[in-house]
């Protein structure tokens, strides 16, 4: 599933200090959605919805991100998932 330009454009309002601000979840969303115009909003909800209901396995998950480019990645337990690893 190709990854839309705002589904990227989200992702990278995502940056490598987010996790230090102690926002709760619904906080970060907001904040990401926060970064979108109307438009853009629709487009990433329902990729999310398409998304989601895949029932998508992590690993496919952590790749649609990496597929977006991001300047902030997950930790998997083990590695940070980075696409230069």
């Amino acid at each position: 599933m190709p990854v839309p330009e705002a589904f990227a454009h989200m992702v990278h309002c995502f940056h490598q200090d987010v996790d230090l601000l102690g926002w709760s979840k619904d906080e970060l969303i907001s904040h990401m959605f926060g970064c979108l115009h109307g438009h853009q909003k629709a487009e990433v909800r329902a990729y999310l919805d398409q998304l989601l209901a895949q029932n998508p396995t992590g690993a496919e998950l952590r790749q649609l991100w990496l597929d977006a480019d991001p300047d902030w990645y997950f930790r998997d337990g083990k590695n940070c998932a980075s696409s230069s690893a």
